[in-house]
């Protein structure tokens, strides 16, 4: 990613970009497909200037208000030489367009990535399993800040719990959590 000045702005408007779309939950994934597919057709074009940071410049659930479109939207001028997930969506010369079904595997992936990338960071030692807590810990880590001590103190339960203490969480549970908690 290139900076278009000495303080990284084109790098951070990247970033806020990849974070938004990590914190759309899947529930939410043809929802996010549809703000930026303006004529309905199921398609996303490079220039289709679904930009939702127009229409209010409200601060997202990350703090960062999203102003300048290419946080949220896909406003897009000239070719997409810089690569990136524009790249990836639109093709090299940014004619391609973004299926409603590319986007939501892409996030679906992204998730797993994440989540493969986060349990790996706890199971340090390759064991295939991580303790209950440290699922606790990972589950939290995107939380709320002002949420986050009262979050905090549930996982110092589990470390308390007997019943708990000893539990070891495999990743594919750990994919599995999420689904558990919809159907209940």
């Amino acid at each position: 990613m290139s900076s278009i000045n000495p303080f990284g702005a084109k790098k951070y408007v990247k970033y806020i970009f990849f974070v938004t779309l990590l914190g759309i939950p899947e529930s939410s994934f043809s929802v996010a497909f549809k703000m930026f597919d303006l004529d309905n057709n199921g398609y996303v074009s490079c220039n289709e200037k679904a930009t939702p940071s127009e229409q209010s410049s409200e601060p997202n659930r990350q703090g960062a208000s999203h102003r300048d479109g290419l946080c949220v939207g896909l406003k897009v001028s000239g070719s997409v030489e810089n690569g990136g997930l524009l790249e990836y969506f639109f093709g090299k010369d940014g004619k391609a367009c973004l299926e409603h079904g590319q986007f939501v595997q892409f996030l679906r992936d992204l998730h797993n990535e994440i989540l493969r990338l986060e349990f790996a960071h706890y199971d340090y030692n390759s064991a295939g399993t991580i303790s209950a807590k440290d699922f606790a810990l990972s589950m939290i880590a995107s939380a709320d800040m002002k949420n986050i001590n009262k979050f905090l103190d549930r996982v110092d339960e589990i470390t308390n719990e007997p019943g708990l203490r000893n539990i070891r969480v495999t990743l594919k549970c750990a994919h599995l959590f999420p689904l558990s908690i919809r159907r209940h």
